[in-house]
This record gives C-alpha cells, sequence and structure tokens, in this order.
C-alpha cells in the first residue's frame, strides 16, 4: 500500500467523521450574526431619543427601535444616553412649536441651567427655520409696528404686514422711536440742559459714596408735548453737552410736557436699546424674564416750569440711577460698535425697577420680547433693590460685554450662577472672562466693582487678586486647554495681551468677530454643559451635552492667526507654569 493511497484514505475517513452523524439525524447549524451593535444593554441616541442594544434568542446583538427618553429627560450625543434636560429637546437655534410661535433654548448669564422661554410672532409675521434658526419672518412687505416718514409729510406705518400711508397735517419727523406726525400747534425754541445725579464709589471701594454730583447727559429723547394733542410737537435728542434746542407751544396751556425717555438711536433710523420698569405691582425677587406692566423709563416736567437756558436736574428720589444706566450704556454701545466696524448690534431692552431684583441677579440672555409696541431681541436684567447695582459702571459695562459677544461672535450659551474663587466650566469662564475683561477695557480701569447682598466687593485682572489681595486660584499646565478656570484669569489674559502697546483692544473685538470665532466646529473641541452647583459652589451633576461651542483656547488661535504677537500671547498666559495655550502650534483656518 502505498502513502498516497494511505493519504487519501485517511482523508476520507476524517471527513467521515466530521459529517457523518451515528443517530441518522441531521445536526443543528450554528448561527451566524451580523451584529449592530456590540455590548449588549448598550444605548444611543436617535435625535432627543435613545436605543438599546439587545440579543435576540440566538445571542445576536441589534439596536432595538427608538424610544422617547423620560419625562425632561433628552438624549444626549456625548453621553449616548437619556440625562435631564430643562430644555426637553429645544435645539439652542429654537424650534417653531407652530406657525407663530418660537421655542428656544437659553441659558440667561446668571441664571444656571438653560431654560426653555417662547416668544409668539407680531400680526403680519409667521414662526419661520431660517439657516438652522427659528425667527420670526415677515409675510408682508414690512415689519409690524414700524413706523417711517416717507417725506417730509407722508408717515408710512404697518399694520399686520400691510404698509399704511398717512398724510401729516404738519410734518413727520423720524425719531429713535420711530416716524410720527408732528402737531400743527404754533411754536417757539426752547433750550435747556439736562443733567442727573450720580453716586459712584468711594476710593476704597467700601461702598457707595455719600455725596452724588450732577452730570449732563447725551443722547436722550426729549419731546415736547401739547395738552390737547396725542401727536407730538417736537422731538429732539440731547447733544453731548446735554443740552437740547425743541419746539414748544407759542401759547403755553396748563398741561403741556417736555418729556425725557431713556431711549436711544441706532443712528441710521431705528432704535439701538431702552432702559424700561418691569412695572412690578410690589417689590421683591422676581424670575427672569417675567414682567408686570412693562414701560420705558421716562420723566416729565411742565413746559412752562423750565426757563430758556436753564436747566433740568433727575435727582435720585426721581430715579436718576436709570439714567446713569442709559448714560454708560450709550457710551460703551457706541464704543464697542465702532470697535465692531460701526455695525448694528442686536437690538436691546435693559430691564430695571427700583426695589426689584432678579433670579439671576444681573445678567443678559439673547431672548427676544416687545416692550411699548417695540421689539427688542436680547435683554438685560440689572438688580434694583437696595445694593443699588445700578451706580456700577462696571456691572453696566459687563453685561453689554455678553450683548457684544451675542451680536458680534458665537456665545458658548453656558451661563450659570457662579461663586468668586471658584473655577468654572471652560464655556463659562471664555463668557465671563470676556465679560469682566470688556467691561474694564471700556472703563480703562482694572478694577471691577459691584456690592450684593449688602457688601461691596472689588477685584483687580491686571494683579490676578480680590479685595484685601487674595489671589485667585490659577491654572496649571497639567489641566490642559479645557480645564476649569478662574473666570477672571480669562479676563486677566484678555487685558494682558490688549495691554500690550503693540496690540490695544481692537483686535480683541476683530478676533471675536472672525470667521474663527463664528464657524463650527471649533478647533479645540469643546462641548457645551450643563450643572447644578453644591453649597460650595463647586459644580455637580455636570452633563455634556455634545453640542460644539468655543472657549478661551479658540480665542487664542483667532488672535494668534491674525498676527498678534505669540510673546505678547505667552506673556498673558504663562504656559511653562500656568495655562499651557501652544502659542508655536495654534489651529488656524
Amino acid at each position: 500500500m502505498n502513502r498516497k493511497t494511505n493519504l487519501i484514505s485517511s482523508v476520507a475517513l476524517l471527513a467521515t467523521a466530521f459529517t457523518g452523524c451515528s443517530s441518522g439525524t441531521s445536526s443543528t447549524p450554528i448561527p451566524v450574526c451580523n451584529n449592530s451593535c456590540q455590548t449588549q444593554a448598550a444605548t444611543q441616541c436617535s435625535g432627543s431619543q435613545v436605543q438599546t442594544c439587545n440579543a435576540d434568542a440566538n445571542g445576536c446583538l441589534a439596536w432595538a427601535a427608538a424610544v422617547a427618553c423620560g419625562t425632561g429627560q433628552t438624549c444626549f450625543p456625548a453621553a449616548n444616553k437619556c440625562q435631564n434636560d430643562p430644555c426637553t429637546g429645544v435645539p439652542l437655534a429654537g424650534r417653531c412649536a407652530d406657525t407663530m410661535t418660537i421655542e428656544m433654548c437659553r441659558a440667561a448669564t446668571g441664571q444656571g441651567s438653560p431654560a426653555l422661554y417662547t416668544y409668539r410672532c407680531q400680526p403680519g409675521q409667521v414662526c419661520s427655520t431660517q439657516t438652522g434658526s427659528a425667527t420670526c419672518q415677515n409675510t408682508g412687505s414690512c415689519t409690524p409696528g414700524a413706523a417711517i416718514c416717507l417725506d417730509s409729510t407722508h408717515l408710512q406705518t404697518c399694520n399686520a404686514g400691510s404698509p399704511v400711508t398717512t398724510i401729516c397735517a404738519n410734518a413727520c419727523s423720524n425719531t429713535a422711536l420711530g416716524g410720527l406726525c408732528t402737531s400743527t400747534v404754533p411754536t417757539r425754541t426752547l433750550t435747556f440742559t439736562v443733567k442727573y445725579s450720580l453716586r459712584g464709589p468711594n476710593l476704597d471701594y467700601s461702598d457707595w459714596s455719600t455725596t452724588t454730583s450732577d452730570v449732563t447727559i447725551s443722547g436722550l429723547l426729549v419731546f415736547s408735548l401739547r395738552a390737547t394733542d396725542p401727536n407730538p410737537i417736537d422731538v429732539q435728542t440731547t447733544d453731548a453737552n446735554g443740552r437740547v434746542s425743541i419746539q414748544v407751544p407759542t401759547s403755553l396751556l396748563a398741561g403741556d410736557r417736555i418729556g425725557l425717555a431713556a431711549a436711544a438711536s441706532d443712528g441710521v433710523g431705528g432704535l439701538a436699546f431702552v432702559v424700561a420698569d418691569p412695572g412690578f405691582a410690589s417689590p421683591g425677587p422676581q424670575q427672569v424674564p417675567s414682567v408686570g406692566t412693562p414701560k420705558l423709563w421716562l420723566w416729565a416736567t411742565a413746559t412752562g416750569s423750565i426757563t430758556d437756558g436753564g436747566t433740568i436736574t433727575i435727582t435720585e428720589n426721581n430715579g436718576s440711577g436709570a439714567l446713569r444706566v442709559f448714560d454708560y450704556l450709550r457710551y460703551v454701545y457706541y464704543r464697542s460698535r465702532a470697535l465692531e466696524g460701526d455695525r448694528r448690534g442686536r437690538t436691546l431692552v435693559v430691564w430695571l425697577g427700583y426695589g426689584t431684583s432678579w433670579s439671576c441677579g444681573s445678567c443678559f440672555a439673547l431672548i427676544p420680547t416687545v416692550v411699548s409696541n417695540l421689539f427688542f431681541d436680547s435683554e438685560i436684567w440689572l438688580n434694583g433693590d437696595n445694593n443699588m447695582e445700578y451706580w456700577s459702571d462696571a456691572v453696566t459695562a459687563h453685561e453689554l460685554g455678553h450683548w457684544v459677544m451675542a451680536s458680534y461672535g458665537t456665545p458658548p450659551n453656558e451661563g450659570g450662577l457662579h461663586f468668586l474663587g471658584v473655577p468654572s466650566l471652560p464655556g463659562l469662564a471664555w463668557s465671563e472672562g470676556w465679560a469682566t475683561w470688556h467691561s474694564s477695557s471700556a472703563r480703562q480701569n482694572s478694577f471691577y466693582f459691584d456690592k450684593q447682598a449688602g457688601s461691596m466687593f472689588w477685584l483687580d485682572i491686571s494683579s490676578n487678586r480680590y479685595g484685601g489681595g487674595v489671589p485667585w486660584q490659577l491654572p496649571t499646565p497639567a489641566g490642559g486647554l479645557l480645564q476649569f478656570m478662574d473666570e477672571n484669569e480669562v479676563s486677566s489674559m484678555l487685558w494682558s495681551i490688549s495691554s500690550a502697546s503693540t496690540v490695544g483692544a481692537p483686535p480683541l473685538f476683530t478676533a471675536l468677530a472672525s470667521a474663527h470665532m463664528n464657524t463650527s466646529p471649533w478647533g479645540r473641541g469643546y462641548t457645551r454643559h450643563t450643572w447644578d452647583l453644591d453649597s460650595t459652589g463647586h459644580p455637580i451633576n455636570v452633563i455634556d451635552t455634545g453640542s460644539l461651542a468655543p472657549a478661551i483656547p479658540d480665542f487664542l488661535d483667532a488672535l494668534n492667526c491674525a498676527g498678534v504677537s505669540r510673546s505678547v500671547i505667552d506673556g498673558a498666559t504663562i504656559p511653562t507654569t500656568q495655562y499651557p495655550y501652544p502659542s508655536a502650534s495654534p489651529i488656524c483656518p
């Protein structure tokens, strides 16, 4: 028997051993699984719903049909599981709940976790999603509520999207509050100066000064009213010295009035911002963005009581704090707008009610609203309680810093309560750090000051310390680019960079508005978080939403890529011992 025959026989016998069956029955085939998931009980998001990896009777794994999360929860892609969601799945860009209602997820800068807000479109508008964002779009040829002068005698108003033209009996005048027909009453010119009483901090920032000074105010809306005529006689604005010349009736009646309104023109025929009273029936804490019977801050005096060439002074008892807010807003608004190429930012209402405090402290949010039939697409809330926060120009300019970021940049939408001395998540630290730097830049003062809970406090972003010389916690190289950070350290970095003789403030405003800071995805990969705070102010229950957001390393990249000196950046970040920004390897577009 040769070896070849033996080998063939052995192979045949071996094959028979594996395929034959002594019982005479066929074998059960082993199933082949085409698993669509790898781990039983794992979860993944399908939109705002969740899918679970389940095993069938053969042990094969597959994703089950998507199901809704529990009440108050949404599936977050960053975690691939259901987590608490105060916005119940509504995206940051908003969505149309129906043809007239926008639902939006917004985080007021001091409010905490984002919340769900709704806004009702005006008659003549419809909710529409444009470039991913839900907005109210005009259905007609004009914006509801708008009023403009077509020429010297024709007024066009917008009624539910349809323009209506009226011939004025006297003249048509364009004002910051819109076009209007003026009265036919015979007039003369009255010239006077407007002042208000101001109270600032004392020299050591331990409290507000015990004395006041009277200062002039520019850019204030002034109108002349006839007691028997609903149309104003004239509308003007105070000049740089607080003076105004306005037409008043030649023959005065007892009810003739001169009115002052905390409303500012945007310089191109529209309204930039107003200071308004939320109009609650009684003083006390209120939840943003609630209002009572809101109205613009207005002051009126008898026309006959004003001497030609004289002065009107608004005192503390008459609400001069609201005028200080308006006056400083006006200065910071136009400065910031000029640094952003004189482009108009978002229209703004600033809420200040004497005796009213807010759930967010003082804060900003990109939430639209209507006041006195005037539309605004952003809001600031300032405390008006016994702390008299309206005297803090630092706070006013800080909140307007958030407005700048919302108007010209991309906010991380990571607002929240934050405690002095407690490091914050990167998005919050970037947003708040920018706002505090913006405040110091506008005031040309590295000291930030405020009064809360009956006590004054201050900090100095040029020396990295709180009042009393207490230093704040500095970042560390081991913490990485997206480490928790004291928001004031971000302010300090920006202050150091802008203080360099070769830099200044303009490049920072340019960088904020650059494509680098307004185009997702951002190079450093930060994603927005929500959280709660424990009793010491430290974040707990932190949830990664998976939504991309800019942070301070992205901004440093924007400066770096635009040509700001790397030695200046390194001097601010101190990468070898503090914040490890790699200036030699920026991520550029």
